[in-house]
């Protein structure tokens, strides 16, 4: 297959997928201003930070996109329950280059929010992120106010000198919301400011009171990890040129070279939109037959050469079905090879450079089992010489099968 002709092949396939990508839709349901449960699908965006529309879809409404002020709480089954909330809403700079130089909180008012609920019993926890990437908690202690836990930083200066000040406020809040439970008698607060550890602090308060009130978790989300073998088979098209002593240009390619693959791959799912978002990387051998005219007078036979190939770079999820388990994926990345054989017997050959260069892949996984496509153009490993340049482009069919769990 000529390159014009793979890439534009790979170009179709890719805006296909992107013209069919299916929303995320899962079982949940939503609570209107007036009361009323409604049981449908949610369209789970993984919010980052407060949501500021939800997508719901019934079989008697149809398809319904929500304003945060629109409704009073939603849930994804088995996952998270968000509940709207009019609350104070500290927006002081908490990034080290934008610290106020002032003591003075930043606070907004009477602000509309969807609070992902991380706890809920006789204490309620909640979290949310702002657009500056702000991590805010709040806490809720049976019928008392919806209330801000406060980590405050700002800078304070003395002597000419800048000082960075911390304030775990939040370590008050919480000591005075639990001093009628004794298990926390004479214990120092120090917790940090995170959802785990405030998440065990109020569990184990609720535990204590676990006659009086329910306790329940939200479900922490999980980032995936995959590891996987793979095996696979490409076919290359050589391009090089060269100058001749007379300095005319000599071109040589060729086609239908064919290569072999085996190593090892993984996947590490980024928190980002939808979770769809993630890092691969590729590691392993592979052996392929080259045939390369350098000139007219110096054709050096086709041989098989062994390297060692790395691939490394964003990989993004089109498409995610949780009861299937299935995913189709786009990646791009950079590849880097080394040569692990002498290419040759000519001058020309030898001391060849990293050859590097990079990707473009589409493929699909179902449970264990990953299915690719690439595209790879890099360098054609020659010696380093003026007169010389050349480069080598591969279409790699990959399966891969996943490991652990």
């Amino acid at each position: 297959m000529s390159t014009p002709k793979s890439i534009l092949l790979l170009v179709l396939l890719c805006t296909s997928l992107f013209s069919n990508a299916q929303k995320n839709l899962v079982e949940g349901y939503i609570v209107t201003n007036t009361g009323d449960t409604l049981f449908g699908k949610i369209d789970n965006l993984k919010w980052g930070r407060t949501p500021q529309k939800i997508t719901f879809v019934s079989a008697s409404l149809g398809k319904v996109v929500y304003k945060p002020e629109e409704i009073l709480a939603f849930k994804i089954t088995n996952e998270n329950t968000y509940i709207r909330s009019r609350t104070s809403l500290d927006i002081t700079p908490h990034e080290l280059t934008r610290l106020l130089r002032t003591n003075e909180r930043v606070v907004v008012p009477d602000t509309m929010l969807l609070l992902k609920q991380l706890v809920k019993g006789r204490i309620n926890l909640f979290t949310t992120r702002d657009s500056n990437d702000k991590i805010h908690f709040f806490i809720q202690k049976q019928q008392e106010p919806l209330t801000e836990l406060i980590d405050h930083y700002f800078i304070n200066i003395k002597d000419r000198k800048f000082y960075e000040v911390h304030r775990d406020i939040y370590n008050q809040q919480l000591f005075e919301l639990c001093q009628d439970c004794s298990m926390f008698d004479s214990k120092l607060f120090e917790y940090t400011y995170s959802e785990k550890a405030l998440t065990d602090v109020i569990l184990s308060y609720n535990r204590f009171f676990g006659d009086n009130a329910p306790v329940t978790v939200s479900v922490q989300e999980k980032y995936r990890k995959l590891f996987y073998a793979k095996v696979g088979i490409s076919s290359y098209h050589y391009y090089t040129s060269a100058l001749t002593v007379n300095y005319s240009k000599q071109v040589y390619e060729k086609s239908g070279l064919m290569g072999y693959s085996l190593g090892l791959g993984s996947y590490f799912e980024l928190p980002s939109f939808r979770r769809k978002l993630g890092v691969f990387l590729d590691g392993g051998v592979y052996m392929n037959e080259e045939d390369i005219k350098l000139y007219s007078d110096a054709y050096i036979p086709p041989k098989n050469n062994l390297y060692l190939a790395f691939a490394l770079g964003p990989q993004f999820s089109i498409l995610k079905n949780a009861k299937k388990a299935q995913e189709i994926f786009v990646d791009a990345g950079i590849v880097c090879d080394v040569p692990l054989t002498r290419k040759g017997t000519h001058n020309l050959y030898q001391k060849t450079t990293l050859m590097y260069g990079y990707k473009l892949g589409l493929g699909v996984r179902y449970r264990k089992i990953q299915i690719d496509v690439s595209y790879i153009r890099n360098n054609a490993g020659l010696r380093n010489a003026d007169m010389l340049e050349g480069n080598i482009n591969r279409m790699m069919f990959s399966l891969g099968y996943a490991f652990g769990k």
